[in-house]
């Protein structure tokens, strides 16, 4: 439920700053013996809109599950090609950190993706990013909240 609660938040700030990212238009409670889908968020559906258009299957299309191993956690924390640089927004305030170059990796990431935060820390710093490092392998899971081409995605990561 938790989860849930964190994407819903994540989507509603991200509607908020983009015109072309996604917006929770409703969420509604399931009973109990009539579950839409669980995937760690309990019993609840969400209807997300973009453009003025209902996004179908939006989890599969926002959210991304991720499941590694520590050693290939270790091995990209150490072989890394990561480049980060502060992103800025039309304000001129920081958003987060726009990946300038990442190489093969495991992480999903793309060259472009702005990461907004690593859990419910927003990063500021490219210093901030190697705690997800730190939390990924000290507690076997993680998150990271980014934009990729103006649309709001969270990955979940789980160490096996």
């Amino acid at each position: 439920m938790r989860t849930l609660l964190q994407i819903i938040l994540f989507l509603i700030f991200a509607s908020c700053s983009q015109n072309k990212s996604p917006a929770i238009t409703k969420v509604e409670l399931v009973p109990q013996d009539k579950p839409i889908a669980y995937v760690e968020r309990g019993p609840m559906k969400v209807y997300v809109q973009a453009n003025g258009r209902d996004v179908k299957d939006f989890d599969n299309k926002l959210v991304d599950y991720f499941s590694l191993t520590k050693k290939a956690v270790q091995s990209f924390q150490q072989n890394s090609k990561l480049k980060l640089e502060t992103e800025l927004d039309r304000e001129k305030k920081i958003m987060g950190l726009r990946i300038r170059e990442v190489g093969d990796n495991p992480l999903g990431l793309k060259t472009g993706d702005i990461i907004l935060a690593v859990g419910k820390d927003k990063v500021s710093d490219p210093k901030h990013f190697e705690v997800f490092y730190e939390d990924l392998l000290r507690s076997g899971k993680e998150t990271i909240s980014l934009e990729r081409r103006y649309r709001p995605r969270k990955f979940f990561y789980n160490i096996e």
